[in-house]
């Protein structure tokens, strides 16, 4: 069942069906999955062989290391509390997408 919101501009995209796109959507979703995927792998077998720079035809790659300071949130609240937190938060929407296989796609796998 397609949607389509009344307020949408055209795009590259405009020419498709809500299905065309919403396949597009998966397809480009599972690929670049399998990418990050590849690219996470690729990174680590980098940072296990403990190379510090290495330059090819197209690419160098260099390793950096920081340091990176996160808020422990569960902390905060239990230090200040609910309505503290609640006080002092930015509320922003959000919309997201949700993709999965559908029945058909998942039979051709």
């Amino acid at each position: 069942m397609a949607t389509i919101n009344s307020t949408t501009t055209a795009s590259r995209f405009h020419n498709l069906s809500p299905t065309m796109l919403a396949d597009l959507i998966g397809e480009l979703d599972r690929k670049a999955k399998a990418a990050t995927a590849e690219l996470d792998a690729a990174k680590d077998a980098f940072k296990a062989r403990g190379i510090l720079i290495a330059e090819g035809d197209a690419f160098a790659v260099m390793t950096q290391k920081s340091i990176r300071q996160t808020l422990d949130t569960a902390a905060v609240k239990a230090a200040m509390g609910q309505e503290w937190v609640d006080d002092h938060s930015k509320l922003a929407e959000v919309t997201s997408l949700r993709i999965t296989a559908c029945n058909k796609a998942l039979a051709a796998a």
